[in-house]
């Protein structure tokens, strides 16, 4: 009886120590790696909007697509 009773304070002494360790060692895991990405996101965003991309390619008369 007492074996069941000391076991059964372990396994819920164990529970309850890893649902709080969890809440706090899982909380910022990835921060560092998703503020990276979203850094070189807007980095790359910024660089697309800032290209020029007008076109000087003027179709001739003889294009298969001409009318």
């Amino acid at each position: 009886m007492l074996t069941t009773i000391c076991t059964i304070i372990f396994v819920v002494t164990v529970l309850v120590l890893g649902i709080f360790l969890k809440k706090t060692l899982y909380i910022h895991e990835h921060d560092a790696s998703i503020e990276k990405e979203l850094k070189l996101f807007d980095e790359n965003l910024k660089k697309i909007n800032d290209l020029d991309v007008s076109s000087n390619y003027k179709l001739g008369s003889n294009h298969i697509y001409s009318k």
